[in-house]
C-alpha cells in the first residue's frame, strides 16, 4: 500500500496562522514605501517648478531689466501675495515687463500671461525688492517666493513647500 503525501489539519492551521500575522506587517511596510514615494514625489514636482520659475526669472531680468519702472530710481517695491504687479522697464525705457501671481500661479510677461508654474503647484509669497544704495550704484532685486504642492492635503500627509529667494544685479 501507497503512503499517501499530504498535509496534516494541523500544519495548515500553523501556516494560516503564521501568514495570517505575516501579512498585516508586510501591508504596513508596503502602504508606507508608496506613502513615502507619493511625497518624495510631490517634493520634486514642488523643487523643479520653483527651479525652473527662479531661473526664468533671473533669466528675464538679468537680460531684459534696466530698471524698475517707476518715478523714484531708489527702488524698493514690494508685492506679497496679492495682484500687485512688480514692473521692470528695458534698457531703452520704453517696454516693460513684470512678475504678478493670479491665482497661486507665477506670471511675468509684458501681458502678464506668460506662466512661470503649472496647475499642480501655488505660489504664494511673492516678494520683489529693488534696493540702490546711490544714483552710482546699479539696483540689486530680491526676489522670492513660496512653492506648494496643490493637492488637498490629508490628515496623514502634508503637502511640500520651498522657500525660494534670489539676488538679482540688473547690469544695464
Amino acid at each position: 500500500m501507497k503512503k499517501i503525501q499530504a498535509f496534516t489539519l494541523i500544519e495548515l492551521i500553523v501556516s494560516t496562522i503564521i501568514i495570517a500575522i505575516v501579512m498585516p506587517i508586510v501591508a504596513a511596510m508596503l502602504f508606507s514605501i508608496f506613502r513615502q514615494q507619493i511625497q518624495v514625489g510631490k517634493m520634486a514636482e514642488v523643487k523643479r517648478q520653483g527651479d525652473i520659475a527662479l531661473s526664468r526669472i533671473t533669466t528675464l531680468i538679468n537680460s531684459n531689466a534696466s530698471t524698475l519702472w517707476g518715478a523714484s530710481e531708489i527702488c524698493n517695491v514690494a508685492s506679497p501675495n496679492a495682484t500687485a504687479i512688480t514692473t521692470f522697464r528695458d534698457a531703452a525705457g520704453a517696454n516693460s515687463f513684470g512678475l504678478s501671481i493670479l491665482n497661486g500661479v507665477l506670471l511675468v510677461g509684458p501681458t502678464y500671461q506668460a506662466s512661470l508654474t503649472n496647475s499642480k503647484v501655488t505660489v504664494t509669497n511673492l516678494l520683489v525688492q529693488c534696493r540702490k544704495i546711490s544714483q552710482f550704484t546699479k539696483p540689486l532685486v530680491n526676489v522670492s517666493f513660496t512653492v506648494t504642492y496643490n493637492a488637498p492635503a490629508s490628515t496623514i500627509d502634508v503637502n511640500p513647500s520651498l522657500n525660494y529667494s534670489t539676488f538679482i544685479l540688473i547690469r544695464k
